[in-house]
């Protein structure tokens, strides 16, 4: 006699019952490392220089300084790290033939960031750590053309690899250095000048998305659970269509960094993204 045969979903229901079992039982050590773990709370005042061309606006190459804050949050695990991280700026930029005319550029750009990050290495007072990070960058901006203005505005969503370096020369000092590169993304671009077009989306690979963002950061202790901190970040994204765009930023912050729990000793919390 032919044994009797379980239909698809009854096994359906079996692996899931499998896997909610394995949670369940996996929860008390979950719960155990993470009450090791601490956070940290991170406010920056941001100054940027960025250099920009953008083929459907102008031919011509943008640059110039802009003020911004940078918000920060960070979850620090005995293996693991993850946060977010909130960035706004307000670029003004001119043209080689536009200083000091009314041809000025001003925009707004906002990044949004959710690092995660594993410690594969430890040697002494060195920790090397490996991970991802989703980024959302859009960027808004607004071209005069005297006698009349037009508006652009390009998003990317971003999928990265990220390795992170942190070194502790002292008890109260770390310095901490992230590399991230894009793996993947969607661009949101118009092919046409302004906004009442509207944008189209397209999944892209790194050999058309192509970013690079590096950051130094240096956090050191000057009281029960308050730190200072400063960083600097260099990034760049490339995009060929509809209409090349270029983006090269250098960003300079100073901030403050509130530690609470296991995070007292751990490093600085530091924006990469794009």
């Amino acid at each position: 006699m032919d044994r009797p045969r379980l239909p698809r979903r009854a096994h359906a229901h079996a692996a899931l019952a499998t896997t909610a079992l394995t949670v369940l039982l996996a929860c008390p050590a979950h719960l155990a490392a993470q009450s090791a773990a601490g956070s940290r709370w991170a406010v920056d005042a941001v100054v940027a220089r960025t250099v920009q061309s953008d083929e459907l606006a102008s031919p011509l190459r943008y640059r110039g300084l802009g003020p911004g804050v940078a918000l920060g949050y960070e979850r620090v695990g005995p293996t693991s790290r993850s946060g977010l991280q909130l960035l706004y700026m307000r670029p003004s930029l001119t043209s080689d033939i536009s200083r000091g005319a009314t041809f000025v550029e001003a925009g707004h750009r906002m990044r949004i960031s959710v690092p995660h990050l594993r410690k594969v290495r430890e040697r002494q007072r060195l920790t090397l750590l490996l991970g991802g990070q989703l980024a959302g960058d859009a960027y808004y901006r607004r071209h005069d053309y005297a006698p009349f203005s037009e508006h652009y505005l390009d998003a990317f969503l971003l999928l990265q690899v990220m390795t992170a370096v942190e070194w502790r020369p002292g008890p109260d000092l770390r310095i901490e250095q992230r590399l991230a590169v894009p793996l993947a993304g969607v661009a949101w671009r118009g092919a046409y000048t302004g906004l009442k077009y509207g944008p189209s989306a397209r999944f892209e690979l790194p050999h058309r998305l192509q970013g690079l963002t590096h950051s130094v950061g240096v956090s050191r202790a000057v009281g029960s659970g308050v730190a200072l901190r400063a960083a600097h970040e260099v990034g760049m994204l490339r995009h060929p269509d509809p209409w090349r765009l270029a983006v090269l930023t250098q960003r300079l912050s100073v901030g403050l960094e509130w530690r609470r729990g296991g995070a007292a000793m751990g490093p600085g919390v530091t924006e990469a993204g794009r």
